[in-house]
Order: C-alpha cells, then sequence, then structure tokens
C-alpha cells in the first residue's frame, strides 16, 4: 500500500526557492526541475527504501536522477516526510 506524501514546511519553501531561483533565468527550466524534484519524491510513496541513511537518525536522502538536488526524508509506516531539498553544491 502507497503511503502518504507529506511535506515540511521547510520542504516546501525549498521548493519554491528553487522554482524562483531558477525562474529569473529560464522560467520553462525552473518548472522542469520543480516537476523531477516532486516525481523523485513521488516514488517514494511506493518505495521508501529508495534512499540511503544519513548521520540523523531516521532521516533517508534520495539523489533526484539527473538533477544536482537531494530530498531528505522520514520514511514511517503511513507517511513519508520530506524534510528538505538541497542543491548538492550546498553544504546546509
Amino acid at each position: 500500500m502507497a503511503r502518504q506524501l507529506l511535506f515540511s514546511p521547510r520542504a516546501a519553501a525549498d521548493l519554491r526557492a528553487i522554482l524562483d531561483f531558477i525562474a529569473r533565468e529560464r522560467p520553462p527550466a525552473a518548472r522542469r526541475v520543480v516537476a523531477d524534484i516532486e516525481r523523485a519524491v513521488a516514488i517514494l510513496a511506493d518505495h521508501p527504501e529508495s534512499g540511503r541513511q544519513t548521520d540523523a537518525p531516521g532521516v533517508l536522502v534520495l539523489s533526484v536522477p539527473r538533477r544536482s538536488f537531494r530530498v531528505f526524508y522520514l520514511s514511517r509506516p503511513d507517511a513519508v516526510t520530506t524534510l528538505h531539498v538541497r542543491h548538492t553544491s550546498r553544504r546546509h
């Protein structure tokens, strides 16, 4: 059974910031990047084990295919919560 997908306020803000930043120069590309991130997150509903464990207890990370972004998330029996979306060039 697929798990519910949730976005923390921080993750939702991350997606808005990514969209806004890329859209300043290339609006169509911005929509494609965010759509690719959302597709990667959607896969977690059925395959929450797709990510790898981080140093933080319970937090997993998934690299977004073809994009330089990582999605940090928690997997629970009933839901996957996206905590943060970060470009790979950023440390924090």
